[in-house]
C-alpha cells in the first residue's frame, strides 16, 4: 500500500482548495487529487484524515471507461518532471527581479505586462526576496507535452503517474479523463492535454 508521503505529490497546491491539499479517506478508500490527476487506494492509509464531505473522487474514477487497451506508463528518458526556472535559470540564490531581493518595494514598477503601485511587501515574491516564478527552488513543473498511446499528457503529471508501481493506462482517444491502475488494487485518472496528438 502507498504511504501518505507517496500520495502527497498528487494533491493540490492551490490554497483555495483546502480539501484537496492532503490525501483523505472517504467511503473506505484513500484519495489524493489535484483536479487533473486522481489516485485511489483501497483502505485507510495511515496518517490520512477521514473526510465524508470531501469531493467524491471515487464516483468520478468509476465513470471513466476501462474497456480500451491497457498500456504501460513510461516516461521518455530525456524528459523530466521539472525544468530549470526560466526567470532565474535554475539558480536558487537568484533574487526577485521586482524587489532586488529585499522583499519590499516602494514605487511604481512594471512587471510582465502589469503596473504596480506598491509601498510595502513585494507582491511577486510575497516578501521572500527570492525568484517569484519558482519560489527560490530554481525549478518549476515541466508542462511539455508527452505522447503516450492515443493522447498527449503534461510531462509533470505523467511523471507522477509513471512513478506508481506496475502502472498501466487504459488507452482511449479524445479529450476525456483516462483511467489507470497500479499494484495493490490502486487506480486513478489523468486528464490529457487539450491538443492534437504529436
Amino acid at each position: 500500500m502507498l504511504t501518505k508521503e507517496q500520495l502527497q505529490p498528487f494533491c493540490s497546491t492551490d490554497e483555495t482548495r483546502l480539501s484537496l491539499q492532503t490525501p483523505y479517506v472517504r467511503d473506505g478508500c484513500t484519495y489524493a487529487t489535484d483536479g487533473r490527476v486522481a489516485v485511489r487506494v483501497p483502505g485507510e492509509v495511515p496518517g490520512c484524515h477521514v473526510d465524508v464531505n470531501a469531493p467524491d473522487t471515487g464516483k468520478v474514477i468509476d465513470q471513466i471507461p476501462d474497456s480500451g487497451s491497457w498500456i504501460p506508463v513510461t516516461m521518455p528518458e530525456d524528459i523530466t518532471a521539472s525544468v530549470p526556472c526560466e526567470d532565474c535559470r535554475g539558480d536558487p540564490d537568484h533574487e526577485c527581479a521586482a524587489c532586488d531581493g529585499t522583499g519590499e518595494v516602494t514605487a511604481k514598477f512594471y512587471w510582465r505586462g502589469t503596473t504596480y503601485d506598491i509601498d510595502g511587501t513585494c507582491p511577486l515574491c510575497d516578501g521572500s526576496g527570492v525568484c517569484a516564478r519558482c519560489g527560490g527552488t530554481g525549478w518549476h513543473s515541466n508542462d511539455d507535452p508527452v505522447k503516450l498511446g492515443s493522447n498527449v499528457y503534461s510531462a509533470n503529471r505523467l511523471a507522477k503517474v509513471a512513478a506508481l508501481p506496475g502502472v498501466m493506462l487504459c488507452d482511449v482517444e479524445g479529450y476525456q479523463p483516462v483511467r489507470f491502475r497500479f499494484d495493490d488494487d490502486g487506480e486513478g485518472a489523468i486528464m490529457p492535454m487539450r491538443m492534437e496528438a504529436i
